[in-house]
């Protein structure tokens, strides 16, 4: 249904920005930001 449709991209798009987070932060060698684990 479109409520699903909707908590599946809003979660996606976390994942993805974790992710570039994270390959940013490496690739820059720097640690994982505060506040992020949540």
């Amino acid at each position: 249904d479109h409520e699903t449709l909707n908590k599946m991209q809003k979660v996606y798009k976390r994942g993805a920005e974790l992710e570039w987070i994270f390959w940013d932060n490496a690739y820059r060698q720097r640690d994982w930001p505060e506040g992020l684990s949540e």
